[in-house]
């Protein structure tokens, strides 16, 4: 009873905050010139006004989910995985790759091909930056970066040079086959599928997180790698699992924005920004599995709704994206105040950090 009220003042609490933050930036947009009444009914509309609204709004939710669960993997273990841009990328290029060239017939099984291909796409390049941090010393927060820059551009020469669509100039791939797509789950809208399997995968990493070997060791690893060193764990290898399914997570949604896309084809710019807008999901859930859910939810909505308004009522995108920025810093620093997990996110990053003794060691070696 007690635990359930608490979620219901923290639910509360998170509302006001973003009611509170919508209402300064609608006033904001009235100070310039615009029409804030407009421009509030709008932006609700353009989130939730209607199934359609509705069904783009859970479209966009899927890889904003899968992003955040990605981070809560890797963070509940200690690791700092800021590369899903990159991950995103090589899961949907394997996609794409077994989606068109895979034999599927009428049946889903080149679906399920697809996903684990986009899952192992992910894991491979995330796998590779915690075995240069352990074999190495190469701090994950910096090897997963430079892979994301690496991967745009393995992306823009596959959909230039061999994937590239025959007889087609355009940057993009041919489309995958119609049995390595996700199912329409609304007809005629953008929803699908996928979004079960979003929430699906999010109740599995709660639970796995919570109640299971795995679990205990990444949460202990995470929170005090000395003790859980003490207690006979290797920190090194519960790491490494660690970023190899966070690599996996993101690389499913890099897979879905294509095997769900209309066109279902790899073009340039594929990942949307859903890489670091997860992690912006992972912080307003106080790195929850569960609660990544309604976070994304917000999210979604408030870029759903932003870009009717901007489109409707010609409203300037700054002053879309001051709106949508007051509502996640108002929702962050209430969950902040609640929890202090954007202080222990700080932490664990400060502490994945190479710092001076370590760099001045490295100049020596290398002189």
């Amino acid at each position: 009873m007690k635990s359930a009220s608490t979620a219901l003042r923290q639910l509360l609490s998170s509302v006001f905050a973003a009611a509170a933050a919508l209402a300064v930036g609608i006033v904001c947009i009235g100070l310039s010139g615009f029409p804030a009444k407009a421009s509030l009914r709008t932006m609700l509309v353009g989130a939730a006004g209607s199934s359609q609204a509705w069904a783009a709004t859970l479209n966009e939710v899927v890889p904003l989910v899968l992003v955040a669960l990605a981070w809560i993997v890797a963070i509940r273990a200690g690791r700092i995985n800021i590369g899903f841009q990159g991950q995103m990328l090589g899961g949907a290029m394997c996609a794409t790759v077994v989606g068109i060239y895979l034999p599927t017939g009428g049946s889903h099984v080149g679906l399920v091909a697809a996903v684990i291909a986009s899952s192992l796409g992910g894991a491979v390049l995330s796998g590779l930056a915690a075995a240069l941090a352990h074999w190495r010393g190469v701090p994950e927060i910096i090897s997963t970066l430079l892979m994301s820059f690496m991967m745009v551009q393995v992306v823009a020469w596959a959909i230039r040079g061999p994937l590239n669509e025959p007889h087609q100039s355009l940057p993009q791939t041919s489309p995958v086959r119609s049995g390595a797509r996700w199912p329409t789950l609304i007809s005629e809208t953008p929803l699908h599928y996928d979004i079960l399997l979003s929430i699906g995968l999010a109740c599995v990493v709660a639970w796995a997180l919570r109640s299971t070997t795995f679990g205990w060791r990444a949460r202990m690893s995470g929170d005090n790698p000395e003790a859980a060193q003490h207690v006979g764990i290797n920190t090194s290898t519960v790491g490494i699992v660690a970023m190899l399914l966070s690599g996996g997570l993101a690389g499913i949604a890099g897979g879905s924005l294509v095997l769900s896309s209309l066109l279902g084809n790899l073009v340039d710019g594929v990942d949307g920004g859903f890489g670091l807008e997860g992690i912006a999901v992972a912080l307003l859930a106080g790195n929850s599995a569960i609660a990544c859910i309604p976070a994304a939810i917000l999210l979604a909505g408030v870029d759903q709704g932003g870009a009717l308004t901007e489109a409707n009522l010609a409203v300037p995108s700054a002053l879309v994206g001051i709106v949508q920025g007051l509502v996640i810093v108002a929702v962050a620093a209430a969950a902040n105040l609640r929890t202090g997990v954007i202080r222990r996110t700080w932490l664990t990053i400060r502490d994945a950090l190479p710092n001076r003794a370590t760099v001045r060691s490295a100049r020596e070696v290398t002189q």
